[in-house]
């Protein structure tokens, strides 16, 4: 067995009120050092937790600019398709409105020549002329 040194500290006898300040003084360094301790990891976490925040805040960012990157180019390209139909028809229903306008002015310049060879065969009878 191993030789045990008694100190006079050791030895010396403590009250209850003694026991009761030292365990209070004990208690109090502990809840201290807890408290400190708690105030740190809060410190820490708190740190943690916007750290975390930022770097959602980015991902959440660049996913949503992704996204909305994608939604964007799906209506542009419905637009420019409604805008091709919508152009398309409105210019084939002007060059079909045009066709028929040149129609009537080609029309009225025919008929007013329409019975000149039937004219000119008569002027010729009538002249004597003989083709």
């Amino acid at each position: 067995m191993a030789k045990r040194r008694v100190t006079d500290e050791m030895a010396k006898y403590v009250t209850r009120g003694e026991l009761k300040e030292e365990l209070d003084a004990r208690d109090q360094r502990l809840i201290e050092t807890l408290g400190k301790m708690v105030v740190e990891i809060d410190r820490n976490t708190a740190r943690r937790l916007d750290d975390m925040r930022v770097e959602l805040r980015v991902e959440l960012g660049r996913e949503l600019r992704v996204e909305l990157g994608r939604e964007l180019a799906v209506q542009i390209t419905a637009s420019e398709q409604r805008l091709r139909t919508d152009l398309g028809g409105e210019i084939t229903r002007q060059i079909l409105a045009s066709e028929e306008r040149l129609r009537g002015e080609i029309r009225a310049l025919d008929d007013q020549y329409r019975d000149l060879p039937e004219r000119v065969t008569r002027l010729e009878k009538k002249v004597g002329i003989k083709r």
